[in-house]
């Protein structure tokens, strides 16, 4: 059963990156062809629009990993000044056969949690204090198995690519917007020019207007899909490493009390904040439950108890 929904999930992930990545390079050759009077043009236009995703996607991947312990302020545990957290993740690496990854804890009374990293070699594991004081050895081996799944599945990976092309949507719109307001304000002499930089001016503004009334939404549709059903399976593959789902049930319905319980909300929270959002345990911040990068915690639930 396990097994199945592993697979089936692994399954849904790629239909939906090659849909992703499809409407991507459409919106690619709607802006490329706009401006393109010929068919070399337009192929010239189409590699450059490619090569500018790729850049971006490497950029993103290079970084992200820098850019979110330093954002989050993580700070590094050694099995000297954690032992007990150091051992769980030290165990979890061990049954999955994958190196050890570092483990950092950060200052922050949300309970959370997330991995980050390029690689099997290079990643981390990264709890809250909030999280590290909530849980006992069991929840928190829960807790840990489901960000060392993350791990061993490329979640990480697909998430920063899900996450660039959202970006590279919205970088395109953002230019578009802005260079049309040059256009259209830009002065010239001669009549017929100046009305036809105001045609072409307006027509940038309205592209990237609809890039980021339609386009950008969309994109952050599939990107929450395909974060959700990471994180399904990632609840799913954790298990299969303790062999125990009564630890992260355990853990998941502690955060069902904290967050129903009054304190402070996870917008606060330094996650939040940071890039760190899309990696993270739960949720840290929700606008609507369709752009959530997390399935209800209800539901994560259940799934976990049908397959006990």
């Amino acid at each position: 059963m396990l097994f199945d929904e592993i697979k089936r999930n692994k399954r849904n992930t790629v239909i939906m990156m090659v849909i992703f990545g499809i409407f991507v390079s459409l919106l690619g050759l709607l802006f490329v062809g706009s401006a393109s009077d010929d068919t070399s043009s337009l192929v010239t236009g189409m590699f450059w629009w490619i090569a500018l995703v790729v850049i971006y996607i490497l950029i993103k991947y290079a970084t992200s990993m820098w850019l979110i312990l330093k954002m989050t302020k993580a700070q590094s545990i050694t099995e000297e000044n954690d032992p007990e957290l150091y051992h769980i993740v030290e165990d979890m690496v061990m049954v999955a056969k994958l190196p050890m990854p570092k483990v950092y804890i950060v200052d922050d009374p949300s309970p959370n949690a997330f991995a980050t990293g390029t690689s099997y070699k290079h990643a981390a594991v990264s709890v809250t204090t909030g999280l590290r004081e909530m849980m006992d050895r069991d929840e928190l081996e829960g807790v840990i198995s489901h960000e060392i799944s993350h791990i061993k599945n490329y979640d990480i990976r697909i998430s920063t690519i899900a996450v660039a092309l959202v970006g590279v949507i919205g970088v395109i719109a953002t230019a578009l917007i802005f260079f049309g307001k040059v256009v259209l304000f830009s002065s010239d002499d001669d009549r017929d020019s100046r009305a036809a930089g105001l045609v072409f001016g307006l027509c940038m503004m309205l592209v990237g207007f609809l890039f980021n009334i339609i386009a950008v939404p969309l994109a952050m549709l599939m990107q929450a899909f395909v974060s959700r059903q990471r994180e399904s399976l990632a609840d799913v593959s954790g298990v299969e490493l303790t062999r125990n789902p009564q630890g992260l049930i355990r853990a998941f319905k502690k955060l069902q009390v904290y967050e129903g319980g009054g304190h402070p909300k996870r917008t606060t929270s330094i996650l939040a904040k940071s890039p760190a959002a899309e990696l993270c345990l739960v949720t840290p911040v929700s606008f609507h439950h369709l752009f959530d990068s997390h399935p209800p915690l209800e539901e994560r639930i259940q799934r976990l108890e049908h397959k006990i």
